[in-house]
């Protein structure tokens, strides 16, 4: 039932690759295009924008750097790759990541949390709770805790979104295939009685912003 699926299903004459990756931001779509281009030589190549690839992207350089990851910066106006540190001692950044996934596996199975539909319902409806108890006791929220950009540094995610999506449009063109954003909704847009929690409408409305630049 994903979008990528049924265009595969309209037409025979199709051929429709889902080069989706879960948490990838525009960092790393720029990177895997560079990786597979050659080998799928695609006609067009569409690229789903979602609210969270503003400050993902962002968030793991500069001001906000997250420490290790492979990432692009703006540097002097030029965009500009930073390779991922190597896990030491001082910095056990991936060894951490990869200690907490194997914790998560053996509590709930492996299979349970990677395949189970019923775990995912749950876990995000428990998510869900989470916020509603913390916004009803007055707590901060995990946006409004640290996650959130002020004025100028979201200016700066907009620039470096703008750049990557730039290069991306230039890797597709200099291999003959077409290039098109797709602005994927958030819940709010498609369901409007839906109450957002944690999220700022700066972050999520970003439809308009999208289109002037296109």
């Amino acid at each position: 039932e994903t979008y990528p699926a049924l265009l595969d299903a309209m037409d025979p004459s199709l051929q429709v690759v889902n080069a989706g990756v879960p948490i990838y931001h525009g960092g790393h779509q720029l990177l895997l295009l560079e990786e597979w281009i050659d080998r799928l030589a695609p006609d067009l190549v569409l690229v789903a924008y979602f609210w969270n690839d503003l400050w993902g992207a962002y968030g793991e350089g500069g001001e906000q750097k997250r420490g290790g990851f492979a990432h692009y910066e703006l540097v002097d106006g030029r965009l500009t790759f930073f390779p991922p540190d190597p896990p030491t001692p001082e910095n056990p950044v991936f060894d951490a990541l990869h200690r907490r996934h194997e914790r998560r596996a053996r509590r709930y199975g492996g299979w349970v949390a990677s395949e189970s539909h019923l775990y995912r319902f749950l876990s995000d409806r428990l998510k869900t709770l989470s916020y509603a108890i913390r916004d009803w006791r007055g707590e901060p929220t995990e946006v409004e805790s640290g996650g959130e950009l002020d004025t100028r540094q979201e200016e700066a995610a907009w620039q470096l979104s703008y750049a990557l999506l730039r290069r991306q449009r230039e890797v597709a063109r200099a291999h003959g295939a077409r290039f098109a954003i797709l602005v994927v909704p958030d819940q709010v847009q498609v369901e409007p009685d839906v109450k957002v929690l944690a999220v700022p409408p700066v972050l999520w409305n970003i439809q308009d912003r999208i289109r002037t630049f296109a």
